[in-house]
């Protein structure tokens, strides 16, 4: 699959693997509905469960769910990229632009000498 890096914006191709297991059973609403609108404690075993109705199950909901989840968090075109300029949005993977980077007013500067007492 093709994805675009978080750090530096660069499209990458990379391999999408994902085991997974899905577990079908028969909807049983309508014996829920026979509890008078009481609350309904699911069993270990029912967790995770996808129901269907009639005699034919589709699939499409259930893989796509997990191919969706099966994506990576924050994607990175290598492990160890560092991304882009904060000042002139050069891919710093390309060598160092020469900007300043410091902060100029950082809302946490006046922290930066601050010393705690072990406690």
């Amino acid at each position: 699959m093709r994805l675009a890096c978080s750090r530096c914006l660069k499209e990458y191709e990379t391999r999408l693997a994902s085991a997974f297991e899905l577990t079908y059973t028969r909807d049983v609403s309508s014996s829920i509905e026979a509890v008078d609108h009481k609350e309904v404690e699911l069993k270990a075993e029912e967790m995770g469960l996808i129901f269907f109705n009639g005699e034919q199950i589709d699939l499409m909901e259930g893989i796509q769910e997990q191919i969706v989840l099966a994506f990576p968090i924050q994607p990175l075109c290598q492990r160890h990229c560092k991304g882009l300029c904060s000042k002139c949005g050069a891919d710093l993977n390309k060598g160092d632009c020469g900007c300043d980077r410091t902060p100029l007013n950082s809302k946490f500067s006046a922290l930066r000498n601050l010393k705690l007492d072990d406690i």
